[in-house]
């Protein structure tokens, strides 16, 4: 006989997540069913290290909007689902958009491969000027 908490089967409530890229991106992460992890070279005097980031996502549906970021296409990635199999955590780099409001993130550990099944919908940026 199974007991009461055998029966529950409950994940972390994360709810929907936003990650904002390029169509060219959007084309690789389509194509290859892989969301790769940023990384990023840092020099600590004697040699360069590769710093592995992980996937960012925002909560916020408004577009971003960044300087030298592409914002072209927004994918809807479903947090509940993504957080059975990858750790998320919350993450803030400080850094200040144009609007001056403070881009709080939530970032995987590593890169998410398969990634379709995660993915509920694309949103189409339509005021990013090209």
């Amino acid at each position: 006989m199974k007991s009461f908490l055998d029966l529950i089967n409950e994940g972390k409530q994360v709810g929907t997540l936003y990650h904002w890229t390029s169509y060219a991106n959007l084309y690789k992460i389509i194509e290859n069913n892989y969301l790769k992890s940023s990384e990023r070279t840092t020099d600590s005097g004697t040699k360069t290290m590769p710093v592995t980031y992980g996937v960012s996502f925002t909560r916020k549906k408004k577009v971003p909007v960044y300087e030298h970021y592409p914002s072209e296409v927004g994918i809807i990635v479903n947090g509940d689902k993504l957080s059975n199999n990858y750790k998320l955590f919350p993450y803030n780099d400080f850094f200040m958009n144009k609007s001056g409001v403070d881009e709080m993130e939530t970032r995987t550990n590593k890169s998410i491969e398969p990634v379709l099944p995660y993915i509920e919908k694309v949103l189409i940026n339509k005021t990013k000027k090209t």
